[in-house]
């Protein structure tokens, strides 16, 4: 929430209908001006199906990593009993080498897998390429993953994943 207490930042957009929603608040506030990062969590339902769909942004690297592993925490313990598959995508800031593996293994401990393994760097900062982004699944079919290459919107290139309910 903006200072005006305007909402702003995620969003999950689809084409199929939205039957559910929670706005999820993630640990640790930012110690300058006091926002608190989120996860969007939605409940879509594609041809029947419920699929629990989030957009996640983690706080940057200047938190440290035992922080943000709080808020992956905290997105995993939102989560329904596995009943239905999932999508958890966004940008979780996985600057030092230790971040990913880290997240990786919260996940997988609640099922998921890295949908968007193996795609490479998603942030450009000059020289510099980072691996910030990422898709983790669970109850789907992962068919392909990639990134817009020549994208130019933002630092960060869109990433994609092709998935297939099981």
């Amino acid at each position: 929430v903006r200072s005006n207490g305007d909402d702003f930042g995620n969003a999950v957009l689809t084409r199929w209908d939205i039957v559910g929603d929670q706005k999820v608040i993630l640990p640790h506030a930012h110690p300058v001006n006091g926002q608190r990062r989120i996860a969007v969590r939605t409940d879509i339902d594609i041809n029947g199906h419920v699929v629990q769909a989030y957009s996640v942004h983690t706080e940057t690297a200047w938190m440290g990593v035992e922080a943000r592993v709080n808020q992956v925490r905290a997105v995993v313990a939102s989560l329904d009993d596995g009943i239905h598959p999932a999508v958890v995508a966004g940008d979780f800031n996985t600057m030092e080498p230790a971040a990913l593996p880290l997240f990786e293994d919260i996940f997988e401990d609640a099922g998921f897998e890295r949908a968007s393994d193996g795609v490479g760097h998603t942030c450009r900062a000059g020289l510099f390429k980072f691996e910030f982004d990422h898709v983790f699944t669970r109850g789907v079919e992962v068919i392909r993953a990639g990134k817009v290459e020549n994208a130019e919107a933002s630092d960060h290139l869109p990433l994609w994943v092709e998935l297939a309910l099981i």
